[in-house]
């Protein structure tokens, strides 16, 4: 199985050296390592330059020609790997020396799954271990474990990556993408064995409750949750995604098609959104209601359990009150 590391960077010459060399101690070496860099400033071209030079394993380096972002960042250098196996990875971590063994042990045992995510220890900013781990802190929040989404613990087959990309320009985050596709096509697998180290510092693009560097609980998730006010801009945001998901499903490649396991996985994932788009469509429409009018109806849409879609009974109770 050929593995490739996909790895983006921008201003990441702090850290970048750390992660590099954890690359090069793997017990199971890469095949390649393709970097697209986000037309950095600062020393991490000369240091990927320089690693490259040295490295046991071919290292690719592209430069934007203009700033991508994060999300397109990462499309272009998913694109660019040849791979049967692609880890993702962030510029600023420290991978065990044992991660890329483990998963691709995992990947030889259970080839129906697409995705693979491991956990990951939280760090502060010197690379101190705090005790807590991304998994950990999802669950701490009352979440499932398929609400664990974090791109750097990813690693995903290139026949998935066939139709997962491009990732569309508009879909706020790559590995929320890629998640929610493999989770509708019920494809995605997460490894409770933690494999690298994630390192907190101000810097960070990812400001999610499960980066926090203290425990958190269900209760940081309500405040949260409350906080962000009216649910209605993210419903519709929400409605475009999931057509987006609808359309990339409906274009998927003949070779996917031709899979009775993944044609099969297709037709329900299909089903599943057009449950989902029902559903958050529905909300939609009882929150144009004035508030006297729509507390009927959404009592009933709940005992219906369609907010089951979104957080329950917390989403009924703003749904009420919201004027």
């Amino acid at each position: 199985m050929k593995i490739s590391i996909a790895m983006t960077t921008y201003n990441g010459a702090k850290y970048l050296q750390e992660q590099l060399e954890s690359f090069a101690v793997q017990t199971r070496l890469p095949d390649e390592l393709v970097v697209t860099d986000d037309c950095s400033t600062d020393d991490t071209c000369q240091i990927l330059n320089a690693f490259a030079k040295t490295a046991p394993f071919p290292v690719h380096i592209y430069r934007n020609e203009t700033n991508l972002g994060c999300v397109q960042n990462f499309g272009r250098v998913l694109s660019l790997c040849d791979g049967e196996l692609v880890f993702l990875s962030d510029q600023d971590d420290i991978w065990f020396r044992d991660k890329i063994e483990k998963i691709v042990q995992f990947a030889a045992q259970e080839p129906d799954v697409m995705l693979f995510m491991n956990d990951a220890e939280l760090t502060l900013d010197d690379g101190k271990p705090l005790g807590l781990t991304k998994l950990g802190q999802t669950l701490s929040l009352g979440r499932e474990e398929f609400n664990f989404v974090t791109g750097c613990c990813m690693a995903i087959r290139n026949t998935f990556l066939q139709f997962a990309l491009p990732i569309p320009s508009s879909f706020p985050a790559h590995d929320g993408w890629l998640s929610k596709m493999a989770v509708t096509l019920g494809v995605k697998k997460v490894v409770p064995q933690i494999l690298q180290y994630y390192r907190r510092h101000g810097a960070n693009t990812s400001s999610w409750l499960t980066s926090r560097t203290e425990k958190v609980s269900s209760f940081d998730l309500l405040v949260r949750y409350y906080k962000d006010g009216d649910p209605r801009p993210h419903a519709v945001r929400r409605l475009e995604q999931l057509l987006q998901l609808k359309e990339r499903l409906n274009n998927c490649p003949d070779i996917l098609l031709m899979s009775p396991f993944m044609s099969g996985r297709i037709e329900n994932a299909l089903l599943k959104i057009s449950a989902e788009r029902k559903a958050v469509d529905t909300r939609l429409r009882l929150l144009a209601l004035p508030r006297w009018r729509r507390w009927f109806s959404l009592v009933r849409f709940c005992y219906s359990g369609q907010y089951t879609y979104f957080s329950g009974k917390k989403s009924l109770i703003k749904d009420l009150i919201l004027r």
